[in-house]
């Protein structure tokens, strides 16, 4: 079984095709006669064998400048990224209403991703991302701007002063703005969501 929670816009699907290919070719069209037809809002799909389980979601927890908080990573010890869990998940235990989790190493020093979502950064040149090899959940929205946009991989710190950027396939970008930190690139920004909502089809 395999899993997906998407977004609809006017336009259609929000990452479109890196949803398909998630949830796999056995559910290509009963995903696309989804697709044709869905109201905007947001969605969770299930992949069942050849069937599709489609359920209605109230909406994101993701938003700007929740409140943050910072825990270590329940997948701690893994090596690279795992596919989406299925709810119910070991990220459940780390979610809280009206925070973000950012979700650390052992030793409490590097950001690996969040409770919902991906994390990059600016470190004042170029975006940041999380190296491979960081245990975390493998984020469609992040491969989406890895393959796009000009970026280097390495350790984000938790004491650093680089901006920090939350990024998901629903909510796309979402800045985090934390005393000490400089701010995400707003043209940066803006160029990220763009790409993202870009994506979008029927």
């Amino acid at each position: 079984m395999s899993y997906t929670t998407l977004r609809v816009s006017e336009r259609g699907v929000v990452l479109f095709e890196a949803h398909a290919e998630r949830l796999g070719p056995q559910v290509r069209e009963p995903f696309q006669r989804f697709a044709a037809t869905a109201a905007e809002g947001i969605y969770s799909l299930r992949a069942e064998s050849n069937k599709l389980r489609i359920e209605r979601r109230a909406g994101t927890r993701l938003v700007e400048d929740a409140e943050l908080r910072t825990t270590v990573s329940p997948v701690i010890g893994g090596q690279g990224p795992i596919p989406k869990p299925t709810p119910p998940s070991v990220y459940d235990a780390v979610r809280a209403t009206g925070a973000m989790t950012l979700l650390i190493s052992a030793a409490g020093d590097e950001i690996y991703e969040s409770c919902l979502a991906s994390v990059m950064a600016w470190d004042g040149q170029s975006l940041v991302l999380v190296p491979n090899e960081r245990p975390r959940v493998r984020s469609l929205a992040e491969a989406f701007i890895a393959h796009r946009f000009p970026h280097r991989r390495a350790p984000i710190r938790v004491d650093g002063d680089w901006g920090l950027l939350l990024i998901n396939a629903v909510a796309a970008v979402a800045p985090v703005r934390v005393p000490g930190r400089q701010p995400f690139p707003g043209e940066l920004l803006h160029e990220l969501r763009a790409a993202i909502e870009a994506t979008a089809i029927r």
